[in-house]
């Protein structure tokens, strides 16, 4: 499942089980945001256009992320947001942030001499074209002792903040 939609879902069951209605849940979309680490692929952007956020955020856009090797369907978001102007709502969008910090995210996935990020190695798989970047045992330890990302500051603990 894509990030979105699971961002999607997951907030529409922290809404849910703080007892809103699927309808105050509907209404409460106007007031949020959602940030996203690579720009969202036509169908989330549909489904972020459809619940009607307050703005979207994001990093890497389609264009980098096709650059670097991945197959994509390249509908920006942009040509979401301009074919979906009667919905009745605005949802800001907002691209190209951090992609200093997002960009090397897509990097590795598919360039072999790419280096995996922080607390990840190189292994092949069965049926893979690419060696693939794969979360070490003790990848937590390996964050916290580079002082980078939730595990070095102690959030990586679930949480339901919205």
């Amino acid at each position: 499942m894509h990030g979105e939609i699971t961002a999607i879902r997951h907030c529409t069951d922290v809404l849910r089980r703080r007892g809103l209605s699927p309808q105050e849940i509907l209404a409460a979309w106007k007031d949020f945001s959602l940030y996203t680490n690579g720009e969202p692929c036509p169908m989330c952007a549909s489904a972020i256009r459809w619940a009607g956020f307050k703005e979207m955020i994001y990093g890497s856009s389609i264009r980098t992320i096709a650059e670097y090797g991945r197959n994509q369907i390249y509908i920006p978001s942009s040509m979401v947001w301009e074919k979906s102007y009667s919905l009745g709502h605005a949802t800001h969008m907002l691209g190209n942030v951090l992609t200093n910090e997002t960009d090397p995210f897509f990097a590795h996935q598919f360039n072999e001499s790419a280096p995996c990020p922080i607390g990840c190695q190189r292994h092949s798989f069965p049926g893979k074209r690419v060696q693939v970047c794969t979360p070490m045992a003790n990848w937590r330890e390996v964050i916290r002792e580079a002082g980078v990302g939730n595990a070095a500051t102690g959030l990586a603990q679930g949480h339901d903040e919205l």
